[in-house]
């Protein structure tokens, strides 16, 4: 009697295991859906000064996120580079040989829009330049406005602390 049940409940958990795999084999694979990816283009592009000493040298295009670097592609002056990346905030940087780095700060990728960012112009030298764009949606006014209320509220705080 036992070794027909055992027997039934293998072959019952064999069928499942093979009917649940045939469904699984069947249904098409989901990445992150079209909507939820967002396309970063860079064009990279040399000072006209420096063109004819830079424009044979590629460059590194490397996406950064968080201070890591999660995707990169070489290229040469003028030409194009994409990456599929998922919403959020990157920093771009572009290096080469003799190249003074680029580094754009807080560049903002957005679901299903694509994004276009000239790099450069590259300089010839060395040493590194950074550009950083707003990471937050602020205005100027929006900022001196917040900091305005946080400087009234730091002084209500010291008129209620009592003097030493």
């Amino acid at each position: 009697m036992k070794s027909s049940r055992k027997t039934i409940c293998s072959f019952s958990l064999c069928a499942l295991v093979v009917l649940l795999g045939g469904y699984l084999w069947t249904q098409p694979v989901t990445t992150i859906a079209q909507g939820e990816i967002g396309k970063l283009e860079v064009r990279t592009a040399v000072l006209s000064a420096d063109y004819k000493a830079l424009s044979e040298i590629p460059m590194m295009v490397s996406v950064i996120k968080d201070g890591a670097v999660i995707k990169q592609a070489e290229r040469i002056t003028n030409s194009n580079v994409g990456f599929e990346l998922p919403p959020g905030l990157y920093d771009l940087r572009l290096e080469g040989d003799g190249m003074v780095t680029l580094v754009k700060r807080g560049l903002h990728v957005k679901a299903g829009e694509r994004t276009d960012v000239i790099g450069g112009p590259m300089r010839a030298g060395s040493g590194a330049r950074i550009v950083e764009y707003a990471a937050t949606g602020l205005t100027r006014e929006e900022m001196a406005a917040r900091i305005g209320k946080l400087e009234a509220a730091v002084t209500e705080l010291q008129k209620a602390r009592p003097p030493k």
